[in-house]
């Protein structure tokens, strides 16, 4: 297979060859996912940007024909503001571009949720709950049912409200016995059910340190995983542990990711 370096070079000597329309937007778009695939962000952005400002300036019917490709450049932006940069207010208004102004697009649905994932990454679950709950009823966003109902579910459990939280996990895997949340479901039900009675406290404690993991606040989830680890609870102090290293790995601190996974080892062989 073609590195990106060599699928971008490859791609501008296509667009200085054939500069046809349709094709030069293909190949821009390319450009632009060839960045973010090699990290560069930045030209990334510049390279939506291009695409938004050269096609959303045309007289409305021609504009129209190029509203998928409008739209899920202002959603790409909004990707990387969100996952790349931690910027959840910028992210938040090129996601609301394309539920505004692109509701014709195959990128409204995801568009939509990810207006929650913002907002509950900036601490507003309350309104990322609602925002959900209005999408869950929405005929234009069907495609996007299991993903909502998981976290809608997922909200519960963030503010602690865990009979609520088990009902909707089991609702999910009800629902979608094939879909992509399930084993999230399972895991979640089991954490819930094996701690709701014995350990709520420290189960709190768990899902405050996975909203903080999910806000990109790693050293407070660290802090928290570390608490329940201290407590050398029966059934979570091994499961924080994992956590643990997971969060130093998608901190991109490898080092300590591999020391946690070997204190698991070690302090926990039978988990």
């Amino acid at each position: 297979t073609l590195s990106d370096s060599t699928l971008h070079g490859n791609i501008q000597y296509l667009l200085s060859a054939n500069p046809a329309q349709d094709l030069m937007l293909s190949a821009k778009l390319l450009i632009a996912r060839s960045d973010e695939g090699m990290e560069k962000f930045p030209e990334a952005i510049a390279a939506y940007q291009e695409i938004i400002d050269k096609y959303s300036s045309l007289n409305p019917m021609e504009e129209k024909l190029f509203h998928q490709e409008i739209a899920w450049s202002y959603f790409e932006i909004g990707e990387i503001n969100l996952f790349q940069f931690r910027k959840p207010e910028e992210a938040f208004t090129y996601y609301q571009k394309v539920v505004t102004n692109y509701r014709d697009t195959d990128a409204f649905p995801p568009a939509l949720v990810r207006l929650s994932d913002c907002l509950m990454v900036k601490g507003d679950l309350d309104s990322a709950q609602t925002l959900l709950e209005t999408a869950f009823k929405d005929k234009r966003v069907e495609s996007k049912q299991e993903e909502i109902e998981y976290k809608l579910s997922e909200m519960a459990f963030f503010k602690g409200n865990f009979e609520d939280a088990l009902t909707g996990y089991n609702q999910v895997i009800a629902d979608f016995p094939k879909g992509f949340y399930v084993n999230n479901s399972l895991e979640r039900i089991i954490t819930i059910g094996d701690n709701q009675e014995l350990d709520r406290y420290i189960l709190s404690l768990f899902s405050s340190a996975m909203l903080k993991k999910l806000q990109g606040e790693y050293d407070s989830a660290i802090i928290k995983l570390d608490q329940i680890i201290n407590t050398k609870s029966e059934k979570l102090s091994d499961l924080a542990q994992m956590e643990k290293g997971k969060t130093y790995a998608q901190e991109k601190k490898f080092s300590s990711s591999v020391e946690a996974y070997q204190k698991l080892l070690e302090k926990y062989p039978q988990s």
